[in-house]
């Protein structure tokens, strides 16, 4: 089974599901024709589609990787067409999408009815009366009960509110107006009626229109209103609005889904009483108190979502959404207050408050949400301490509090048994922190930011390097000398941080898991890959980190990628092949491939920045003939702390990343190098070479 899906970047990414829609069909009917202008006609409006490919289908079962597309959908639009039941692949995936949304009732599904009568499908009767909707005789209980549950998908589908495709439908007798001038022609000539159940406007296609009261007045069915911004707007999203006037009104009874990007004014309309309403999402809104004198019981309300609305102040009255599972209050930087009525939601999972700037505490009520998994604080810079009873939420297990004003991690955080992400960077506002309190109790944590804390190596507890479950670890901007040995203890360890650590002088071991490390800027590092002259001395004090470095490849993981970023401007003498600039070509002996000795490429590239920094698109990219690969080096260097000194990039490629390019047929390779973000790089010197064991 093959999936193609188009991402496409709007206003919507900060919603919980990975894709907007989710496009089911049988391909051999409609996947020339009709399927492919719905298609393009959703991701032309910004909406991220998943489109299901069952060309390589095998007997009927659906793949893991579709399903997990099924999980991350939000909306599915189903298409049944004439040979729809004749497929078990499409009602396995039917059955599939029945069985999340019985999960989670914020999910969506709209039939389309494409040269079918509903009631065939609804009853199984005509091109639905297949094998699949009817048992033979000599069928075994297994196969029974498989075709009774897909009859099940099939009529609880087809019992949403669909609607038989039309071309010449007039556009006020639609159910769902797609798009942006149908939606123009409507609202102007007031054309809407009760069958209109979906507005969808992309404000990128249609900047500054108004919306009125009356010309919404007869939508009495209406149950989803987007309006949005599509991918081809960067920035400036505050300057794509609706217009409304102080006391526009619009039916909301049956309203499940609302998307308003820029909603512009301060409450929400007088007439609001959607007790339906899965989702509420405002991103950059005027609202500026979300709660107040709420009447309303918003029972099936699972997210609410006000993300850079700048004029939000308070969030209140939370008894009222009793069933919040999502809140996002991203960049609404004059937010001062969050009721403690926030303590009361059992279900919320996620509360997302980055770039809160005006925040100076939390609720102590809010360490009673025992369902919260994901915590973001991280740019709330007024907020000075975390509330006492933080390790009473046993199910958290992100945890972002970067550059706030609370100083060091509370030792607290250490009853956090389930986190796994912790990321505390540059939280002392210059003060230098005691000593790191405990970590051990942290068994399962995987990503731990220390950054910019101002660490020197005695405050360093002994147990931090019983993390055994950390992967990702971020030291840099920090005041370490060396990095002890104790580091390899982290068996799991993938990613070491240590970059602008200036004052490091020594790296001594890698621990043989590690993948990535990077150390830019590190400008008292003693251990130059340009003055080692010995490699294979393993009884140095001061061992070469080169030679660490073809240990970690050639003895500890050789199936394994591996890259390291250091200030200098040699390269290893290991290395074979060696040029000025950035390229060079080896020519390769008639044996060089040998299967059961060449493990990988190792490359290196010595690079320096003259007066620009990187600004967009920051990778190192290296091709090896018709093989290329990359390194993202974006957050690595800041305006604040950038130097203009060399650096070296090594990597290492294993076999079996190149194999896909049928590297045994070579008969030379040409390496090259190229920085992309910035326009004035230097490139120095580069080099490659062959690692066998």
């Amino acid at each position: 089974m093959a999936s193609t899906s188009t991402k496409t970047s709007s206003s919507s990414s900060n919603l919980p599901h990975k894709y907007d829609v989710f496009l089911s069909f049988r391909g051999e009917d409609t996947r020339t024709n009709f399927v492919d202008h719905l298609y393009a006609g959703l991701v032309a409006n910004g909406f991220h589609t998943f489109r299901d490919d069952e060309q390589l289908e095998r007997g009927g079962e659906i793949a893991s990787q579709l399903l997990d597309a099924i999980e991350e959908s939000r909306v599915f639009i189903v298409v049944f067409s004439e040979n729809y039941a004749d497929s078990r692949w499409c009602l396995n995936e039917l059955l599939a999408i029945i069985d999340t949304m019985a999960r989670d009732v914020s999910k969506i599904v709209l039939p389309i009815f494409y040269h079918v009568n509903p009631s065939d499908v609804r009853h199984q009767r005509g091109s639905y009366a297949t094998r699949h909707t009817s048992p033979v005789e000599d069928a075994d209980d297994d196969e029974v009960a498989m075709i009774e549950d897909w009859k099940y998908a099939l009529t609880e589908v087809a019992n949403f509110s669909g609607y038989p495709v039309d071309p010449n439908t007039d556009k006020g007798m639609r159910s769902r107006l797609w798009d942006h001038m149908d939606v123009q022609d409507v609202l102007k000539k007031r054309t809407g009626t009760k069958s209109i159940e979906g507005i969808f406007l992309n404000l990128s296609k249609l900047n500054n229109i108004n919306l009125t009261t009356k010309a919404m007045k007869k939508m009495a069915n209406l149950r989803l209103l987007k309006i949005f911004l599509g991918s081809e707007v960067v920035s400036g999203e505050e300057d794509y609005k609706a217009y409304i006037s102080s006391d526009f009104e619009f039916p909301s009874w049956d309203l499940c889904y609302l998307h308003w990007h820029g909603y512009p004014l301060n409450s929400l309309p007088s007439n609001f009483e959607a007790e339906k309403l899965v989702e509420l999402n405002m991103p950059y809104s005027n609202i500026t108190n979300f709660g107040e004198g709420n009447m309303v019981q918003f029972s099936k309300l699972t997210a609410v979502i006000l993300s850079h609305s700048k004029n939000l102040i308070k969030v209140s009255n939370f008894s009222s959404t009793p069933n919040l599972e999502k809140l996002i209050l991203e960049g609404c930087t004059s937010l001062r207050e969050i009721d403690p009525s926030i303590g009361d939601l059992e279900r919320l999972g996620l509360l997302d408050l980055k770039e809160c700037k005006s925040l100076g505490s939390l609720p102590d009520s809010i360490c009673n949400l025992k369902s919260l998994k994901t915590l973001y604080l991280s740019g709330c810079s007024e907020l000075n301490c975390l509330p006492e009873d933080l390790g009473n939420m046993q199910h958290l297990t992100e945890l972002y509090a970067n550059r706030t004003a609370t100083g060091a991690p509370p030792p607290v955080i250490g009853r956090l048994r389930e986190l796994q992400i912790l990321s505390f960077s540059g939280c002392t506002g210059g003060r230098a922190y005691p000593s790191l309190f405990s970590l051990s109790g942290l068994s399962l944590l995987r990503a731990l930011d220390l950054s910019d804390c101002y660490w020197w190596d005695a405050r360093i507890p002994s147990d931090f390097w019983c993390l055994y479950s950390l992967e990702k670890l971020n030291l840099s901007g920090n005041h370490f000398t060396m990095v002890p040995t104790s580091i390899t203890e982290l068996s799991r360890l993938k990613v070491l941080v240590l970059g602008r650590c200036q004052r490091l002088q020594e790296i001594q071991q890698l621990p043989p898991s590690l993948e990535e490390l990077d150390a830019h800027e590190c400008v008292s590092l003693l251990t130059s890959l340009a003055s080692s002259s010995d490699v294979v001395e393993a009884t140095s004090r001061m061992m070469s980190l080169h030679r660490t470095i073809l240990e970690r490849i050639q003895d500890h993981a050789p199936k394994s990628e591996f890259c390291i970023l250091i200030p200098g401007d040699g390269i290893p003498e290991w290395f074979e092949h060696r040029e000025m600039g950035s390229s060079l070509t080896m020519e390769l002996p008639s044996d060089w491939y040998d299967r059961d000795k060449f493990l990988g490429f190792c490359v290196c590239f010595v690079f320096a920045f003259k007066d620009q920094l990187p600004q967009i698109h920051h990778d190192i990219l290296c091709q090896l003939n018709n093989f290329s690969f990359f390194y993202p080096y974006w957050d690595k260097w800041s305006g604040e702390h950038s130097s203009n000194d060399p650096h070296m990039w090594l990597a290492y490629q294993p076999r079996s990343g190149v194999d896909i390019c049928y590297p045994e047929a070579w008969n030379s390779i040409r390496a090259s190098f190229e920085l992309s973000g910035v326009t004035d790089a230097l490139s120095i010197k580069c080099g490659l070479h062959l690692i066998y064991k």
